[in-house]
């Protein structure tokens, strides 16, 4: 199904929307219910041979005793072990390997950065670096960036300008963007393994202490193409240690133990100087 990413039919998905407005790769998800098909188609052309009962039944008790031994166990025995311990956990402390949705979406703390800011939200628009738009989103905040299935062109042009500097350092990053581009993140090069995560928990760091204390070094936004869709603040999980450079002022660090965030506010510091 990557056929559907391929850079060459482009040309044909510009010339019949269908093939961009409708994600073909999802039909994959169809798979297991073919192969049920066939199973079951080859089962009744079993049943009509000799022994064909015999057989029939045997292979739908193997079948069942191989779902009962892989399938459930790891994929829906642990996908609900997992979905249980989330829901019953309300901070990261006691377990770190699930994030809990209380912990993930962090009410408390994105008002306090709120009531910090002291402005109508509708006022002033922010973006994230390292965290999904959606989480801000889902606060009240008004964000320039967002997962979406469909916006304008025009718009992912002017956003690009933002970061465009980071996706010439990444080529990852850069086909993500300019080849799919439903994620309108704050893509950072020095981030190689994700768009966003939470700093309590990662895979790229041996230690919760790792994820703490990792600093950007060498961001380089435009920060005019950010003013241009009326960016104001950035909320980063990250310290940008050159934020002077990309005329950032560093206003607060906000976090909490129900949190899985620890959020450097930063504003445009032409605008904290206004």
């Amino acid at each position: 199904m990557q056929f559907y990413y391929w850079k060459g039919l482009i040309p044909l998905k510009l010339a019949f929307p269908i093939l961009s407005s409708f994600n073909f790769q999802r039909i994959h998800w169809l798979q297991p219910f073919l192969w049920f098909l066939v199973f079951a188609a080859s089962l009744s052309i079993i049943l009509s041979s000799k022994y064909g009962k015999i057989l029939t039944y045997g292979f739908i008790i193997l079948h069942f005793f191989y779902i009962c031994n892989n399938g459930l166990h790891e994929g829906f025995y642990n996908e609900l072990k997992t979905n249980y311990k989330m829901i019953l956990d309300n901070t990261v402390r006691e377990n770190k390997d699930v994030i809990s949705y209380r912990a993930f979406i962090s009410k408390d703390l994105f008002k306090e950065i709120k009531e910090f800011i002291n402005k109508p939200q509708n006022q002033y628009r922010i973006a994230s670096i390292g965290i999904h738009p959606s989480v801000s989103q889902f606060n009240g905040f008004y964000t320039i960036d967002s997962y979406q299935n469909n916006y304008l062109l025009s718009y992912k042009h002017k956003f690009r300008k933002i970061i465009e500097k980071e996706l010439d350092k990444n080529a990852r990053w850069q086909k993500a963007f300019d080849y799919w581009g439903n994620r309108c993140y704050l893509m950072v090069n020095e981030l190689t393994r994700r768009y966003s995560k939470p700093y309590k928990r990662d895979e790229d760091f041996e230690s919760i202490k790792d994820i703490v204390d990792y600093k950007i070094s060498n961001l380089e936004l435009n920060i005019q193409a950010f003013q241009d869709l009326n960016g104001s603040y950035i909320f980063s999980i990250y310290e940008i240690m050159n934020a002077e450079e990309n005329d950032l002022m560093l206003l607060k660090v906000f976090e909490d133990n129900e949190s899985v965030w620890r959020i450097f506010l930063y504003q445009v510091k032409r605008l904290c100087e206004n």
